[in-house]
C-alpha cells in the first residue's frame, strides 16, 4: 500500500482527518465533562 503519489496522499489525508477528527471529539468531551454540574 501507499506505493503511488496518489495513494500516500490518500493515506496522509485519512491519518489527519482521523487525528482531527479524534482531537476534536477529545476537545468537546473535555468541555461537556467541565460543563457538567458536578
Amino acid at each position: 500500500m501507499c506505493g503511488t503519489h496518489t495513494t500516500v496522499f490518500a493515506c496522509l489525508a485519512h491519518v489527519l482527518f482521523s487525528f482531527r477528527a479524534g482531537s476534536y471529539a477529545i476537545i468537546c468531551n473535555h468541555w461537556v465533562t467541565r460543563k457538567l454540574p458536578r
